[in-house]
């Protein structure tokens, strides 16, 4: 049995001993594997809303003459109906025209799902939660299968950290523990390194208030920092809040409620556009701008600096009026950087008898320009 080897808890409780008070709703059928598994719903419980419910089953594996007692926890899915009478063609040419048959129809119908293993957990000898694991062998047929409850995922998830609850399952409304870690070392709770997660899904399917849940959840850890890049302001501007786009939901009063309460500080573009000359001939340097224009040494490159910014200053609209650095159009930056190698020609002219590259800067003769 893979990983029995390595120090799980040994028990020797029974799975009868588990503490699963609620009447099972369905037996393990066949076939199975590891991860996914085969159920029989159960008549009893035929009456109940079972797609996307969250059950659990309990195994015993042993190993070596050792018994490793584990709960899983499982999506139901894929329900489906049969009738065996129903697909046989004789008694459909009969139901073709007599309808329904007495003790045949309904009564004979069998109902099987699928299980989407969500999660396996190792148990002590008193039921309690140790640690995850995986399930090493499939569950044998005839497990029986229990609905779980708030109380059942609370026990499952309690020695994990950086649980976050996100939101309702569909199914039986139960919470949905996710793993919301910092991406400090695992040895402090977080990660051990950063991780990427997408959301994908239909227009008006959810994703802004999913995303908005895990952003939270992230938020939680103190130690973490986070940039939301949010172009459509849902985030910022809190525009599922007050009953907008159908649903009352806020980010800001998500954040405010957490254990560990956090402050949202919104920046528009405006707060943080380059809209000094000083700073965005300065962003150009540091990308080597004027350098490859044949500005050389730290003295050069900040006269040519000066000099773009005072020709920024100048930008004008037609009606004369003053343009910022954020209306730099196509059409201006031929007139800049022609301006700017006969300002290198100056700046870099020589004298007789000077080593070239030497020569002191010349007179700057620059006649203003309207650069429209």
């Amino acid at each position: 049995m893979p990983g029995a080897a390595s120090g799980e808890t040994l028990v020797r409780a029974d799975v009868s001993d588990a503490p699963l008070v609620a009447a099972p709703i369905a037996v393990i059928g066949s076939p199975n594997s590891t991860t996914q598994f085969t159920v029989d719903i159960l008549e009893t419980a035929r009456d109940r809303a079972l797609d996307h419910a969250w059950v659990t089953f309990e195994v015993v594996e042993r190993f070596n003459g050792r018994a490793y007692r584990k709960r899983a926890l499982c999506q139901l899915g894929g329900i489906v109906t049969r009738n065996r009478w129903h697909e046989d063609p004789v008694i459909r040419a009969v139901i073709k025209h007599q309808g329904a048959l007495p003790a045949l129809s309904g009564e004979s119908d069998l109902t099987a799902a699928q299980l989407t293993a969500l999660g396996v957990f190792l148990l002590d000898e008193s039921g309690r939660v140790v640690r995850r694991t995986t399930l090493s062998t499939p569950p044998p047929s005839g497990t029986p299968v229990y609905p779980a409850d708030a109380a059942t995922l609370q026990d499952l998830v309690h020695t994990e950290p950086g649980i976050f609850y996100a939101g309702q399952s569909p199914g039986d409304g139960l919470p949905v523990p996710l793993t919301l870690r910092h991406f400090g070392p695992t040895e402090q709770g977080g990660f051990g390194e950063a991780v990427m997660i997408g959301i994908f899904g239909q227009t008006r399917s959810g994703k802004s208030i999913l995303a908005a849940q895990l952003l939270a959840g992230f938020a939680a850890n103190r130690d973490l920092g986070i940039l939301v890049l949010d172009p459509q302001g849902e985030f910022g501007r809190d525009r599922f809040a007050a009953g907008d786009h159908r649903v009352d939901f806020s980010i800001k009063r998500l954040l405010a409620n957490l254990r560990h309460s956090r402050t949202a500080h919104v920046l528009s573009t405006d707060d943080v556009a380059l809209e000094g000359a000083e700073a965005f001939t300065e962003v150009l340097r540091r990308a080597g701008f004027f350098e490859s224009l044949g500005f050389k040494g730290a003295n050069k490159e900040r006269e040519a600096a000066e000099r773009l910014a005072g020709l920024l200053s100048e930008l004008t609209d037609a009606s004369g009026r003053r343009r910022p650095i954020r209306d730099l159009r196509a059409a201006d930056l031929p007139l800049l950087v022609k301006d700017l190698a006969r300002f290198a020609d100056v700046i870099y002219a020589t004298r007789p008898g000077t080593t070239p590259g030497e020569g002191q800067r010349a007179p700057d003769g620059r006649a203003p320009k309207n650069l429209q």
